[in-house]
């Protein structure tokens, strides 16, 4: 290895564990965008759109599967996302979502951070048209994110790390499928997603010539909704997430990346045939995180507003 690549590492971590770069790192780049992109299509000639806001408590301390009694550091991420799908055929639809961001870690000292974070592009191909199999849906989607905002944002000429940075920074690839099975007989659907994310690097950063690159992403939903009646529908939902290791240039970093379980609870109202809220949460059953010690997800709550028209 090049001596002064290895400069640059050691001087790197040593700015994390100092606190100049602020604090422990969190496997959470992008966190946001992900758990936005999970649904099943749009009709063709219709356009739906959803304004998000997203709650993120990012303060439980782990060592591997072991929560530690530790209330000396917490982080928050607050997100709005604006989603918008238009339904091109019957077989295809086009959906981008945007979003804005605000972080706040409080350990050695206060940071808040807020801006425009990362936007996100995705073709969705529907694999099972509804003519053929009304009570089933299989949808196939691929696409691009991109960084939005300013991934080197400094607070009082300090430069922020970059977990702590609304944007990721990176071009990343995703491809996700959709599968659902309504059942004929009983208000009941099952519902299955996957997604991999895979991510790109960011910009030499700071006073290195190496670039960050967050660990590549998948994630795994698989749910049933309840819906007795028109006006409002019921879900529980398990989600697995899985995040490799940060890199910086071919380096690993320490303390990223590991296996987290969620538990999804959810409730739809219908508020007119075109219009409906969704109210969502993310309760941790189960992490299992690389290195000694991970700042990492509480709980996390999401309300959205959907909206549906015809654009004929």
């Amino acid at each position: 290895m090049h001596s002064r690549s290895i400069y640059q590492l050691i001087l790197f971590l040593g700015l994390q564990f100092a606190g100049v770069l602020s604090g422990q790192v969190c496997s959470c780049g992008g966190a946001p965008l992900l758990n936005s992109l999970a649904f099943s299509g749009v009709e063709r000639g219709t356009v739906r759109v959803a304004l998000e806001y997203e709650y993120h408590n990012i303060s439980d301390v782990v060592s591997g599967s072991r929560e530690l009694s530790d209330d000396s550091q917490w982080q928050l991420t607050q997100s709005g996302i604006f989603k918008i799908s238009y339904g091109a055929s019957q077989l295809l639809s086009v959906s981008a979502l945007v979003t804005l961001v605000q972080k706040e870690r409080a350990a050695a000292d206060h940071i808040l951070v807020r801006g425009i974070g990362d936007g996100v592009l995705l073709v969705n191909i529907t694999l099972l048209p509804g003519k053929l199999k009304a009570n089933q849906a299989l949808v196939l989607s691929g696409g691009l994110k991109a960084p939005l905002g300013n991934p080197a944002t400094e607070l009082g000429g300090r430069l922020i790390s970059l977990d702590l940075q609304p944007t990721s920074g990176g071009w990343d690839r995703i491809i996700s499928l959709y599968g659902a099975h309504s059942f004929l007989d009983r208000p009941l659907q099952l519902f299955i997603q996957t997604s991999y994310r895979w991510t790109g690097t960011n910009e030499p950063y700071a006073f290195s010539d190496l670039k960050y690159k967050f660990g590549n992403e998948f994630v795994a939903n698989l749910g049933v909704s309840y819906f007795p009646r028109y006006r409002h529908r019921t879900s529980l939902m398990l989600q697995y997430r899985f995040s490799g290791m940060d890199r910086f240039g071919d380096f690993r970093i320490p303390n990223t990346g590991g296996q987290w379980i969620d538990l999804v609870p959810g409730f739809d109202l219908a508020l007119t045939r075109a219009s409906h809220l969704d109210f969502s949460g993310h309760l941790p059953l189960f992490r299992s995180l690389e290195g000694a010690i991970q700042l990492t997800t509480s709980y996390s709550v999401k309300a959205a507003l959907y909206y549906e028209f015809s654009s004929f």
